[in-house]
C-alpha cells in the first residue's frame, strides 16, 4: 500500500459514524439542544445581518456574547449554521470534526517517526476513542479535543523543523484553537508538544524555544478573540479560581479504569437509560462527563507492553498518562490538590475527568509506537493478549454468578440514575461487555500466534480490530435520534407570548419546577428532549427571539450569581421581580404555566421624587438602545450593566450608573432627551490590532522558509 493511503482508515471511520446523519438523524446529548442550537442561532443571525454579535440580550437580562468562551464567533466551522437547520448544524459539526482528530493524530505520529501504519493505527484509536466521542454532548469540547492532536504535529512541526514557515502554520492551529474557545485544551496542547521537544534526541532547547514562540505568535494570531475574553473572564465566577471541591467535579474514580478495555461495561445513558455506574461518579452527578473511556484491547495491550522505555519522547508519553490519568481522578488524588496550587490557571478550570484527554491522546500513541515493536517480536503480543482474555473470562464468570455485592452496587447505581433498566438487564450488560473483551482479546491472541510465522500481517490485524471496535462502538455511544419534535412550535411559546406585558422588559424567570415525568413517544431520550422543547428549558426560549431573565453560560457573572442568591430568602416571586422578569415559567401538576407578574417593572423609566416620568424605546438593538423620554429624574433601563456599555444624553457622553439589579442608569434633566446606551466588547479594538499585526508577520514568515540557525 502506498504511504498516502494508510491515511484512508482515520477518515473512513469517521465516515462509518455519520451514516445516521445522512438519514436525517440528529445528536440530542447534553448541551447540544439547550446550549449549542440558541447560541450559534444568535450568532448566524447576526453574522447574516452584517455585525459581530458582541452583546446577547436573551439572557440574564443581557450579557457579553462574543467575549464568553465556546461561542465561537470567528471560528469557520460554525459557518454550518448558516447553511443547515441548528439541529443538523449542530450534529455535522461534530461529525466533521472527527477525520480532522482522525488525521491529526495520523500527522502527530508521523511527526513522531512512527511508520504509516502504526500512525493509521493512532489515527483510528483517536478518531473512535470513547473519550472523544463522549464530549459530543458539548460540541464547542468536541472541537478542540479533536484539533488537540492536529495542534500538537503542527507545534512539533516547528520545533523539528525551526523554520518561519512551520511557525506561521502552528500559531495559525493555535489561533484556531482560540477562535472555538475551549482554552483547556490548548493548554494540554501546549504542554503535550512542550514536553515531547525538550525529550527530543537533538536541539532539545532550540525546539522548545520554537514551540513557545509558535504559542506567542498563535496567541497575538488570536488576540480579537482572547483579549476580550481574559477581559470578561474577570468578572466571572471563574476570575478567583474554583475551589478544590469545585474542580475536582466529576473525579474519575479508578473502577472506571475497566472502560479503557472494555466497551461501556456500566451501560449508556441513550437512547433508553441503562447507566449504573453512579456509584463511581461524584455525588453531585448521576452521570459521568466521559459517558465512555474506551480504547480497546487492540490499543490498550500494546500501550501497557511499553514499560519504561529508552527513548525520551516514548518515556515523556509514559510519564503524561500516567500524571494526567492521576490529575484525573481530582479529588481522590493527592496529585491533583498539589496541581491546584503549582500550575498557573490550573484551578481556573473545572471537572477533573477532562484531564482523561491527554491520557487518551499519549496511549494511542504508545500503542502505535509499540505495535511497530511486536511485529518482530509476537511472541510477547501473544502473551499479552491471551493473560488479557484470562482475566476478562474470570471477571465475566463472577458476574454470571451473581453476587450480592455486585448487585448491589448496580441497584444503587440504577437508583441514583434513575434508569428504566432492571436489575438483571444491567448485570447481564456487564457481563456482555467483559465476554466481549474477553473473545476480542483471545481473537488478538490467536492472530498474534498466526503473525509468529508472517510478522507483517500484525499491525494490519490490530489496524482492522481497531477500526471495527472503535466503529461499533461510537454507533452505539453517539446520541442520535429522530428530533422530529425540533420542527414543530414548542408548546411554551404561546403562553410565554400571551404573558407578557407591553412596556415591560418581555423576560421570564424559568423556576426549574419543569420535569420529566414519562409519557411520548421515541426512545427514552428523544422523549426527555421533546418535553424539555416543549416546556422551554433554560436558553431553548432563546432560538425564537424571546428574552430570560436567568439562563445558562459557559461562565457566569460573579456579580450576578451573588445578587441571585441574595435574593432568593425573598421567595421567587420578589426575585422575579427584583431582576426584571415580567412573568414566571414553571410546571404545576404536570402542567406548564407561564404566570404574569401583577405590575412588573417596566423595562425603562424615569424615576423622580413624585413619581415616574414618560420613557419610550425608540430603538432596540443589542448593542444599541435609543429611548426618548422626559426629565429631571433618574432614568433606569432595566437590562443588565457591565464593562463596555457607555452611555450618552443629547449626544453628549455622560457617566453611567448601576443601580437596583445590575440595571444601567443615567441622570437627566428637566425636558425630553434623547438617551443612548452602546456597547462595545473591552479588549476587541486592541485585540484586532495585535491579531492584525501578527497576521502580517504570519505572511511575512510564508515567505520565509528557510530553517533559522
Amino acid at each position: 500500500m502506498k504511504r498516502a493511503w494508510w491515511i484512508a482508515p482515520c477518515l473512513a471511520l469517521p465516515a462509518l459514524l455519520l451514516l445516521p446523519a445522512l438519514f436525517g438523524q440528529v445528536l440530542l446529548f447534553r448541551d447540544i439542544l439547550h446550549f449549542t442550537l440558541p447560541q450559534q442561532a444568535f450568532a448566524a443571525a447576526a453574522r447574516a445581518a452584517g455585525h459581530l454579535p458582541l452583546w446577547d440580550p436573551g439572557r440574564y437580562g443581557g450579557a457579553p456574547f462574543f467575549a464568553e468562551p465556546g461561542t465561537g464567533v470567528l471560528y469557520p466551522p460554525n459557518l454550518l449554521f448558516h447553511l443547515l437547520s441548528p439541529a443538523q448544524a449542530a450534529t455535522w459539526f461534530v461529525l466533521l470534526h472527527l477525520p480532522l482528530a482522525g488525521a491529526g493524530a495520523y500527522l502527530l505520529a508521523r511527526r513522531l517517526s512512527l511508520s504509516p501504519p502504526a500512525a493509521s493505527l493512532a489515527g483510528c484509536g483517536y478518531a473512535g476513542s470513547g473519550y472523544l466521542l463522549s464530549m459530543h454532548g458539548n460540541p464547542y469540547y468536541f472541537a478542540s479535543a479533536a484539533l488537540l492532536p492536529g495542534l500538537c504535529a503542527a507545534l512539533l512541526g516547528a520545533a523539528d523543523r525551526r523554520s518561519p514557515r512551520a511557525a506561521a502554520g502552528a500559531a495559525a492551529m493555535v489561533a484556531l484553537a482560540i477562535f472555538n474557545g475551549e482554552m483547556q485544551a490548548l493548554f494540554f496542547a501546549a504542554i503535550f508538544a512542550g514536553v515531547l521537544a525538550l525529550c527530543a534526541q537533538s536541539q532539545r532547547a532550540r525546539g522548545t524555544a520554537w514551540v513557545g514562540a509558535s504559542l506567542l505568535l498563535g496567541a497575538a494570531l488570536g488576540a480579537v478573540q482572547l483579549v476580550p475574553t481574559a477581559m470578561f473572564a474577570r468578572g466571572t465566577v471563574r476570575a478567583a479560581g474554583f475551589s478544590l471541591e469545585e474542580a475536582g467535579t466529576w473525579s474519575l474514580h479508578p473502577l472506571r479504569w475497566l472502560e479503557i478495555l472494555a466497551a461501556v461495561p456500566f451501560g449508556v445513558p441513550f437512547p433508553e437509560n441503562g447507566y449504573w455506574g453512579s456509584s463511581f461518579v461524584s455525588q453531585e452527578r448521576h452521570l459521568p462527563w466521559a459517558i465512555s473511556l474506551y480504547l480497546g484491547p487492540a490499543l490498550l495491550v500494546p500501550a501497557l507492553l511499553t514499560g519504561w522505555p529508552r527513548e525520551g519522547r516514548r518515556r515523556a508519553l509514559v510519564a503524561m498518562a500516567l500524571a494526567s490519568l492521576l490529575l484525573a481522578a481530582g479529588n481522590l488524588s493527592p496529585l491533583f490538590q498539589v496541581w491546584l496550587k503549582i500550575a498557573p490557571l490550573a484551578d481556573r478550570f473545572r471537572y477533573a475527568e477532562k484531564y482523561a484527554l491527554p491520557v487518551t491522546l499519549a496511549l494511542v500513541l504508545l500503542a502505535a509506537w509499540k505495535v511497530e515493536e511486536l511485529a518482530g517480536t509476537p511472541r510477547r503480543a501473544l502473551l499479552g493478549f491471551a493473560a488479557l482474555a484470562a482475566a476478562l473470562a474470570t471477571a465475566a464468570a463472577v458476574t454470571w454468578g451473581g453476587p450480592r455485592w455486585l448487585d448491589e452496587i448496580i441497584a444503587r447505581g440504577l437508583s441514583q440514575a434513575e434508569a428504566n433498566l432492571p436489575l438483571e438487564a444491567a448485570r447481564a450488560q456487564l457481563l456482555g461487555s467483559l465476554l466481549q473483551a474477553a473473545i476480542f482479546c483471545a481473537a488478538l491472541a490467536a492472530a498474534a500466534a498466526a503473525a509468529r510465522r508472517n510478522a507483517a500481517i500484525l499491525p494490519p490485524i490490530l489496524l482492522g480490530a481497531t477500526f471495527l471496535a472503535q466503529g461499533a462502538h461510537g454507533l452505539r455511544i453517539l446520541s442520535f435520534g429522530d428530533g422530529s419534535f425540533l420542527r414543530r412550535e414548542p408548546a411554551f411559546l404561546a403562553p410565554w407570548r400571551a404573558a407578557l406585558v407591553s412596556g415591560s422588559s418581555g423576560r421570564v424567570l424559568n423556576d426549574g419546577s419543569c420535569r420529566y415525568r414519562g409519557g411520548g413517544t421515541g426512545s427514552l431520550l428523544e422523549r426527555v428532549r421533546a418535553f424539555e422543547w416543549d416546556t422551554g428549558k433554560q436558553n431553548l426560549p432563546l432560538l425564537f427571539g424571546l428574552r430570560e431573565a436567568l439562563g445558562y453560560g459557559a461562565a457566569e457573572s460573579a456579580r450576578q450569581l451573588a445578587l441571585v442568591r441574595g435574593l432568593h430568602p425573598s421567595g421567587l416571586e420578589a426575585t422575579a421581580r427584583a431582576i426584571g422578569a415580567a412573568a414566571i415559567l414553571g410546571c404545576r401538576g404536570g402542567e406548564l404555566h407561564v404566570t404574569p407578574l401583577a405590575s412588573p417593572l417596566p423595562r425603562v423609566r424615569v424615576v423622580t421624587d413624585s413619581g415616574q416620568l414618560r420613557a419610550a424605546i425608540l430603538e432596540d438593538h443589542p448593542e444599541r438602545v435609543r429611548i426618548g423620554a422626559t426629565g429631571p429624574g433618574l432614568l433606569v433601563l432595566a437590562d443588565t450593566a457591565a464593562p463596555g456599555w457607555s452611555a450618552r444624553v443629547d449626544g453628549a457622553a455622560v457617566a453611567l450608573r448601576t443601580v437596583e439589579a445590575e440595571f444601567r442608569a443615567v441622570d437627566l434633566r428637566e425636558g425630553d432627551h434623547e438617551v443612548v446606551f452602546e456597547y462595545r466588547a473591552p479588549g476587541l479594538r486592541a485585540g484586532a490590532l495585535v491579531s492584525a499585526l501578527a497576521l502580517l508577520v504570519c505572511l511575512a514568515s510564508l515567505r520565509r522558509g528557510s530553517r533559522w540557525p
